[in-house]
């Protein structure tokens, strides 16, 4: 054998058996292993090649720094650490990353940190990960990654931080989870799991931050939680948990936020959650708790949210949520609460929302409440509270939304000034007297609501003023006069109804400017006089109730631009000669009601399915309408 030929067959040898000391002809260092833990930087280098060839096809432009011609220092999303140097980190972050996890990721046997946040990874978590006995961070969030959580993760012993959430995992939290006895934050949030929430999460004594939210767990909460005392975050909400919330939980005194609502919970609310004095954020909404609010609640003094509302709690507000004044959202509506509004709720100087609607809440509205110099939602509809409404809540500076519908109030006869008021719903009350013409100082209202009242008198003009006015609906009052024309000013409008009142006169043609408008509802009156022609520039209409009135004269054609519409209701009314031809090309109207009126000719054949205009024979098609059928 030549010499050279003997030296390449020596080398050959060499590569097979691996022996010390061989080194890789093409690259001049030993040989790296295809599994098992990376012995060297070269080998680290060798595994992400590998990864980069796995992921290449959808992430050519972030891999490109990938090559094997550059420095693994210069590899994008790479760092490098110790002496001699690792792979340490693996952090590529929102760069569309796409493909499945490779396996060989656990051959980097010195990583630290896997952070792949926000890609679009999809597949199977690999069990292989569990073999990077020194990462201390996994944080896959924000993927597509589908499958079981392998309970090989149990085996990174290292680990501090496992975060999973929102991606479309299946399957219960295998117990192997149970040894990861230094992790301190867990988010498997936003996915797909099922089973109960396990028992060994009460031995990861060092959590801190425990995320299951929105998932498909069942069973009841495990009181074993409350041995958790380094917890500050703990979050089951949109589960279908049952069962009783454990008192065990008052136990977690450095707990700041505590989540579990729309879930399937029952019972009472455990008066020992009054002892986690560092709370700030309180939601046990959505539920199917019952019984009183602890008036233990309001030793939370540092809450700055408590949300139990869609729940079936009872008896009276505690007077004693007047402590809590970091409050900054109170949320007790759709419950079956009682009594009267504490007055000591105006003593909450930072709150900024106030939710009691759906309740059974009686008595006046406190005065107190106009103390609440920050609050910009207050909520108090579908009680049987009573009274005026205070004139002190006019008062508020930053009160953009007002809802106290579904009550018996009154209203003085000052109303405002409401310096920043959006939204104004007063409805289905005891209001009596006229609308007070201040209402149209309100520079900032998109919505008034007055329906359903006793208001009587005639409709301010003032109310033109309201520039970005979107609703205005006075319906089902005693209202009488004539339609102010300035309300044609409300060019925002998108909703007018004024039906069910004494209004008399003439429609303005100026409600033809309304270019937003999608329901004008004047029916149930006792207007007079032809429908306006301008009535056809609204061509965002949908839905035109005119009938309950004495209107006269025919049916405009221009009603034929209306191009939106799907309902048109002119029954009841005066109005002669024949339909339109031009209603026929209307391409949205699926109703129309014409009789009794006392209309002549006949009726479109296209209108013949939804016309209610009975005892008006069938057009007949002409000659044009005749061939284009037969083609």
């Amino acid at each position: 054998m030549l010499p050279q030929e003997m030296s390449r067959y020596l080398i050959s040898l060499c590569l097979l058996v691996l022996a010390g000391g061989c080194v890789d002809p093409a690259s001049g260092k030993p040989p790296c292993p295809a599994t098992g833990p990376s012995p060297s930087l070269h080998c680290d280098k060798e595994v992400l090649l590998a990864v980069r060839d796995t992921l290449q096809g959808a992430n050519t432009e972030l891999l490109l720094s990938w090559h094997r011609e550059n420095r693994i220092e210069d590899f994008i999303g790479v760092r490098v650490a110790g002496d001699p140097g690792r792979v340490v980190a693996l952090e590529i972050r929102e760069k569309r990353l796409a493909g499945s996890l490779p396996p060989r990721l656990g051959q980097l046997s010195q990583l630290q940190a896997l952070d792949l946040v926000g890609n679009q990874l999809t597949g199977s978590l690999p069990p292989e990960l569990g073999q990077l006995a020194q990462l201390e961070v996994l944080d896959l969030r924000l993927n597509q990654l589908t499958g079981p959580i392998p309970p090989a993760l149990g085996q990174l012993a290292q680990l501090q931080r496992l975060r999973l959430w929102n991606n479309q995992l299946t399957g219960p939290i295998p117990p192997a989870l149970g040894q990861l006895t230094q992790l301190q934050l867990l988010a498997l949030g936003h996915n797909q799991l099922t089973g109960p929430i396990p028992l060994f999460l009460g031995q990861l004594t060092q959590l801190q931050r425990l995320f299951l939210e929105d998932n498909q767990l069942t069973g009841p909460i495990p009181p074993a939680l409350g041995q958790l005392t380094q917890l500050q975050w703990l979050s089951l909400g949109d589960n279908q948990l049952t069962g009783a919330i454990p008192p065990e939980l008052g136990q977690l005194t450095q707990l700041q936020n505590l989540r579990m609502e729309d879930s399937q919970l029952t019972g009472a609310i455990p008066p020992e959650l009054g002892q986690l004095a560092q709370l700030q954020w309180l939601s046990l909404g959505d539920n199917q708790l019952t019984g009183p609010i602890p008036p233990a609640l309001g030793q939370l003094t540092q809450l700055q949210w408590l949300a139990l509302s869609h729940n079936q709690l009872t008896g009276p507000i505690p007077p004693a949520l007047g402590q809590l004044t970091q409050l900054q959202w109170l949320s007790l509506s759709h419950n079956q609460l009682t009594g009267a509004i504490p007055p000591e709720l105006g003593q909450l100087p930072q709150l900024q929302r106030l939710y009691l609607g759906h309740n059974q809440l009686t008595g006046p509205i406190p005065p107190a409440l106009g103390q609440l110099t920050q609050l910009q939602w207050l909520s108090l509809g579908h009680n049987q509270l009573t009274g005026p409404l205070p004139t002190a809540l006019g008062q508020l500076p930053q009160l953009r939304w007002l809802d106290l519908s579904y009550n018996r109030l009154t209203v003085p006869a000052v109303l405002g000034p409401f310096p920043r008021l959006r939204s104004l719903n007063l409805s289905r009350n005891q209001l009596m007297g006229p609308i007070p013409p201040a209402l149209g100082q309100l520079a900032g209202l998109s919505t008034l609501n007055l329906s359903y009242n006793q208001l009587m008198g005639t409709i301010p003009a003032e109310l033109g003023q309201l520039a970005g006015l979107s609703t205005l609906n006075l319906s089902y009052n005693q209202l009488t006069g004539t339609i102010p024309a300035e309300l044609g000013q409300l060019r925002q409008l998108d909703r007018l109804e004024l039906h069910h009142n004494r209004l008399t006169g003439a429609i303005p043609p100026e409600l033809g400017q309304l270019s937003h408008l999608c329901y004008l509802l004047l029916h149930s009156n006792y207007l007079t006089g032809p429908i306006p022609v301008e009535l056809g520039q609204l061509r965002s209409l949908r839905s035109l109730a005119l009938q309950g009135n004495h209107l006269t004269g025919g049916i405009p054609a221009e009603m034929g631009q209306l191009t939106k519409l799907w309902e048109l209701y002119l029954h009841v009314n005066q109005l002669t000669g024949p339909i339109p031809p031009e209603l026929a090309a209307l391409p949205q109207l699926r109703t129309l009601w014409l009789y009794p009126n006392q209309l002549t000719g006949c009726i479109p054949p296209s209108l013949v399915s939804i016309c209610q205009c009975p005892a008006m024979p069938v057009c007949e098609e002409s000659g044009t309408e005749q061939e284009a059928g037969r083609e």
